[in-house]
This record gives structure tokens, C-alpha cells and sequence, in this order.
């Protein structure tokens, strides 16, 4: 083999590699979530959560009304807004930048800044959770969620 076939083999090695490296440092780092880590959801019937590539470790689940998730309030203060503050008395209340929010479960109307809003489906308080409508929210909090429902699954 002469010089000049060795250099041409050896510079297309080396640009193979380097555009392995930068492909690797430009796409999305993805963690996969293992269809097994949420079969004991799937198994129950209630809707898997996979929030940042983890799976949900509460011990709750959201669910769909009416087309609408509504997210126990735990799940939104352990992922979500550690700050929300839940009362005994089925209210939550949520303070955000300039945003005072309160919610009260059973009641579609709620408070933001003291003006009266309404959401499309009620709060439900359940087993001690408030579930609230998390569509409200997602541009508060700059929420991407997609729920497969031929899966049941919600991917936050």
C-alpha cells in the first residue's frame, strides 16, 4: 500500500470519529424508562408518570376526567413546585412571581390575584389529595406533557 492510500484511509478514520464525538456532544442526552419500571401502574389500571425521564415514586397518579389530567397535589410538590402550599381543609395555594393562586377542591371557580377564574373541570379531593386540572398550569410552569392514552401513560 503507497503513502498517499495509507493517508487517505488514516484522514477518513479520523473524520469518522470526530463526527461520531460531535453527533454524541449535539443530540439529546434521553434517558429510557424501562416499559417494567411502570408495569405495577399499568397492571392497576392507573396512569403511569414518567417525569424527567424518572419514574413517579409518591405512591399517586394522576388521572383523566373528561378528557382533562388532573395531578395530585403531592406529585406537583415533589417534581413540580416544592413551595405549593396545601391546607387540611381541601384548599392549595400557590405563589408563583407575582401570581397568587388558590384553589379549593370540589369548586371549578378558583382565585388568582384575587380575581375569580373558573377551570373546565373540577378539583377532586381524594384519599387525602387534591387533583387539580395541570393544563391550567403548564404555561406557569413551563410544563411539556404528553399523555399516551392507548398506554396510559403521562410522559412529563
Amino acid at each position: 500500500m503507497n503513502n498517499k492510500m495509507f493517508n487517505s484511509i488514516m484522514l477518513g478514520g479520523l473524520l469518522l470519529v470526530i463526527s461520531v464525538i460531535i453527533i454524541s456532544i449535539l443530540l439529546p442526552n434521553f434517558e429510557e424508562v424501562p416499559i417494567t419500571h411502570i408495569y405495577e401502574e399499568l397492571s392497576k389500571g392507573k396512569i403511569a408518570l414518567v417525569i424527567n425521564g424518572k419514574k413517579n415514586e409518591t405512591g399517586v397518579y394522576p388521572m383523566v376526567v373528561e378528557g382533562n389530567i388532573l395531578m395530585p397535589t403531592k406529585i406537583i410538590k415533589e417534581y413540580i413546585d416544592k413551595d405549593i402550599f396545601l391546607n387540611d381543609s381541601q384548599y392549595v395555594v400557590i405563589v408563583k412571581d407575582d401570581r397568587y393562586i388558590k384553589i379549593e377542591a370540589g369548586n371549578k371557580k378558583y382565585y388568582e390575584n384575587y380575581e375569580e377564574k373558573e377551570f373546565k373541570i373540577t378539583p377532586v379531593f381524594m384519599d387525602g389529595e387534591i387533583y387539580i386540572p395541570i393544563e391550567e398550569f403548564k404555561n406557569m410552569y413551563n410544563l411539556k406533557f404528553t399523555y399516551v392514552e392507548d398506554r396510559n401513560i403521562l410522559i412529563m
